[in-house]
């Protein structure tokens, strides 16, 4: 990573406005956090454009990541429009991190573990016709187990040197 000092996603669902990338980046590059991301749920203005559902939804799996990662001004988990220093990226374990939906809630943790700092970026939702392939059923209590699991890990990291 020598060549890089900071790494952005913006997912490919078309949610993402690439107009706003620089508002992604600036936290990370202007030295005001390790990690940033969008966050839909800032105002009510924000998230017009989401489903009551969506946005219970959303608001519920805030609360829940919340407790396992530590970072209580953090909202809006899922949010997929991100920015990493290269430093910070070098301190996680990446091969460790939950590789399916639950991925982003995953990296919060293991941020907060190393000491790393997160930010918030206001930003719209965007949604066209596209529909969700999450299966509630079986997403609600395979997430519901990795953020326990990996509280209890990051307890252990943080406070115990585990």
């Amino acid at each position: 990573m020598s060549d890089m000092d900071t790494v952005a996603v913006l997912d490919g669902d078309g949610q993402m406005d690439p107009n706003i990338l620089d508002e992604i980046l600036d936290p990370v590059v202007e030295g005001d956090a390790d990690y940033a991301k969008g966050n839909r749920l800032i105002s009510r203005r924000h998230c017009t454009q989401m489903s009551n559902w969506r946005l219970f939804g959303n608001a519920l799996l805030t609360m829940l990541t919340k407790i396992a990662s530590g970072h209580w001004q953090m909202r809006d988990p899922q949010n997929g429009y991100t920015a990493i220093s290269a430093t910070a990226l070098d301190q996680l374990s990446l091969n460790d991190l939950f590789d399916d939906y639950g991925f982003l809630n995953d990296m919060l943790i293991q941020l907060d573990a190393n000491g790393l700092t997160v930010q918030d970026v206001p930003m719209e939702a965007l949604y066209g016709d596209e529909s969700s392939g999450i299966r509630y059923s079986s997403f609600v209590p395979k997430l519901s187990m990795l953020l326990l699991r990996r509280f209890f890990w990051r307890i252990g990291k943080k406070f115990f040197r585990l």
